[in-house]
Parts: C-alpha cells; sequence; structure tokens
C-alpha cells in the first residue's frame, strides 16, 4: 500500500488552517458529528506518529497540536457542557480519575 501521507496531511493542515471554525459540518466529518471528538484524537494521533517517523519537524507538530486542542475544547466540540477545569468526574465517557 502506497504511503501517501502527503495528501491525508493537506486536508487536515486545510482544516487546521480555517480561521472561522464553529463546529464540525458533515463535509468535515466521515463520522457522526457526534464522533468530532474521535475526529481530532485521530488527527492528533496521526500528526504525533508523522514526527516519530520523522516526517514533520517539530515546530509543525506544535502548531498542529495546538490548533486542534483548541477546536477540542470548543463549545460545540468538547463532551462536557461546563469549563474543562471544572470537570472532576469523567467516568461517564470510560476513563475513571
Amino acid at each position: 500500500m502506497k504511503d501517501n501521507f502527503e495528501e491525508r496531511l493537506q486536508r487536515v493542515q486545510t482544516f487546521l488552517k480555517r480561521a472561522d471554525f464553529n463546529g464540525f459540518t458533515r463535509q468535515d466529518l466521515l463520522l457522526p458529528a457526534w464522533d468530532s471528538i474521535v475526529t481530532l484524537s485521530n488527527m492528533a494521533e496521526a500528526i504525533t506518529n508523522l514526527f516519530v517517523r520523522g516526517q514533520l519537524a517539530a515546530e509543525e507538530v506544535i502548531d498542529f497540536l495546538n490548533k486542534i486542542v483548541t477546536r477540542a475544547v470548543h463549545p460545540l466540540v468538547k463532551p462536557y457542557r461546563c469549563s474543562l477545569d471544572r470537570v472532576t468526574d469523567l467516568s461517564r465517557w470510560g476513563y475513571s480519575m
């Protein structure tokens, strides 16, 4: 299988460069809209893997991950209604503290 990471990376870059982010649209996701946090998680994992493989520089990775986090805490994306610094129980989402 050909590694066409450049094409996939370009799609992520284009998405992350959009200044008008206000949640996900159907065109943004291959998954249902309620899976938007999963989409961002997959993007972060892919960016990290490209860095580990030496295909992205640290500065690019930091920029991408900061943009991903900014979208993950967006009110239309984050899985919590309150501010994330007020979340004390993650068990509903399969985690325990």
